[in-house]
């Protein structure tokens, strides 16, 4: 586990990696357990990053990326600043990253589009059959459906009588207008360092490092639709 905190002139260069100190303003960058960050990738200022994260070749993050545990992003990736991927993602390598990624699905194409869920890392890390089916077909509804979000709430809600705790999570995000297994968007000027306030960046950053220690084809708006990467084709 890697936190740098508040030390502006730190950057650790090590094998050609390069990770970035934080900011005043966020006051925090933070790596987890088992990460593996290859040849030439970087991480920029008030990143997070989880555990049991691969970042291949060339892989840069910009500022404030949050990426949860058990993520795979393709070699030669950028991602864009305050871009977010929830757990249990892949991204294929050689395309950008510009709006966040929801948990359990596979991303590529230019523009980065839903690809199918993450099947065989979900099944390499223990979800069973019937959540795997589950998670697939709350992601058709979402992407490869003409509804808009309240309608495939309604859609998911008669079709899955009995939601795994996945999708428990996936439909409360729906809900709530935001994209499935992501935190809130930027914190704002009211959240930050040194306000008083916290702000469900700094929770999140503060779970990655207790876990840390714990345990050693249209492009589709963000803002207009709450689903992240665009639908495929």
């Amino acid at each position: 586990h890697l936190s740098l905190r508040r030390q502006p002139q730190m950057c650790i260069r090590d094998r050609n990696v390069t990770i970035n100190p934080c900011t005043i303003a966020y006051g925090n960058t933070t790596i987890g357990n088992n990460v593996l960050l290859m040849a030439a990738a970087h991480v920029a200022h008030d990143c997070i990053i989880k555990d049991n994260v691969i970042l291949a070749n060339g892989v840069q993050l910009g500022g404030h990326v949050m990426i949860d545990c058990n993520v795979i992003i393709g070699g030669m990736t950028p991602v864009h600043q305050f871009c977010k991927l929830g757990e249990f993602s892949f991204v294929a390598g050689g395309y950008r990253v510009v709006q966040d990624v929801p948990p359990y699905i596979m991303a590529k194409g230019e523009p980065l589009k839903y690809s199918g869920v993450n099947s065989v890392g979900l099944r390499r890390n223990g979800f069973d059959n019937e959540t795997r089916s589950q998670i697939k077909n709350i992601y058709s509804i979402m992407y490869k459906s003409n509804l808009n979000i309240s309608q495939s709430i309604e859609k998911i809600d008669n079709e899955e009588k009995e939601l795994s705790d996945e999708g428990k999570k996936m439909q409360y995000d729906m809900r709530q207008g935001r994209v499935p297994g992501m935190p809130a968007r930027a914190p704002t000027q009211a959240g930050r360092v040194g306000s008083g306030k916290s702000t469900e960046k700094e929770d999140w950053a503060a779970e990655a490092s207790e876990h840390a220690y714990s345990d050693g084809g249209e492009a589709v708006s963000l803002v207009s639709t709450g689903r992240g990467v665009g639908k495929g084709s």
